[in-house]
């Protein structure tokens, strides 16, 4: 028997399950115009090894968090969608959203499954909750592209390292320094996804105090711009010594989307007892399985 192809997200759907995966904040301490303190953490002379060390340091001590006042604001669209998030170190992940007091969105991700459910009636496909395995994923991916020209030019662990709960490798990176002793670094690496494309991944680094400004994603043969998200309103979080971008600008060329930015307060910071179950997949409706040919179960059949 011929296996049928994969079916293909719809465009929102993509869009949104991606937009909600790509931030979750971790904060804190009230604006300041300079969180940093006017104070150099690194040196003209800091190496690759040294300054990953650095970003991880700071990845170690922000395991998860929580914000329940998160902002999403699109162009074009009538109103903002507000709701909540939590994510937890190093594939935990569940946003709710609403505009208007009507559910828009669920995502999440656990250490087994990713999905996505948006309101049939603000353009979901259906009322089945979209999911597919982690390993799946990159092929899920690529399919939707193949039949469907749906561009999803990133995966959840691409992104759970955007939100800074998983530490760089730096046997993967290598570092690239300003010519001129400009203000910006870049860390470098390359991936092959499931369609054989070279994806080149940049980090950009703060030179002086080793901070994530911006994550780009971009076709490695062409240069094309995939991915980028751009991170600003950084604060300073005294429960864990941290500094983290409240504010998050996001755009995928590939995909037609720009601008649409994230803002974070009032965030806790390495919550306590978070309940299993906001891991799980939500209930009250039945489940899409994208990386199974679409087949249809009940939520509490998967495992």
């Amino acid at each position: 028997m011929t296996r049928r192809p994969l079916p293909p997200p719809p465009r929102f759907l993509a869009l949104a399950a991606c937009a909600a995966l790509l931030w979750a904040g971790a904060g804190c301490a009230a604006r300041t115009a300079n969180p940093w303190h006017g104070r150099p953490t690194l040196s003209a002379d800091t190496t690759r090894d040294e300054l990953v060390r650095h970003i991880n340091e700071q990845a170690a001590r922000t395991a998860g968090w929580q914000c329940r006042t998160l902002t999403v604001e699109m162009p074009g669209a009538p109103s903002d969608a507000s709701g909540l998030i939590a994510v937890e170190y190093p594939r935990r992940l569940r946003l709710k959203a609403k505009a208007m007091m009507i559910p828009v969105a669920d995502v999440g991700s656990n250490s087994d499954r990713v999905w996505c459910w948006v309101n049939p009636k603000l353009g979901g496909p259906g009322p089945e909750t979209l999911t597919c395995r982690h390993a799946s994923f990159d092929a899920v991916r690529c399919a939707a592209e193949r039949n469907g020209g749906v561009q999803i030019p990133f995966d959840p662990d691409w992104l759970m390292e955007v939100l800074g709960v998983v530490p760089l490798d730096p046997r993967a990176v290598s570092l690239q320094k300003a010519p001129d002793g400009g203000p910006i670094w870049h860390l470098v690496s390359h991936r092959t996804d499931a369609s054989g494309r070279r994806v080149l991944r940049v980090i950009d680094v703060d030179r002086e105090h080793g901070q994530i400004l911006a994550h780009e994603l971009r076709d490695a043969a062409t240069g094309a711009p995939l991915a980028r998200a751009e991170l600003q309103d950084h604060r300073r979080c005294p429960g864990a010594d941290v500094v983290l971008p409240h504010t998050i600008i996001l755009s995928w060329p590939a995909a037609g989307l720009s601008g649409m930015t994230l803002r974070l307060k009032e965030i806790e910071v390495n919550p306590r007892n978070l309940p299993e179950d906001l891991w799980a997949l939500p209930g009250g409706q039945r489940v899409r399985h994208l990386d199974n040919g679409g087949l249809i179960t009940a939520a509490a059949d998967v495992r």
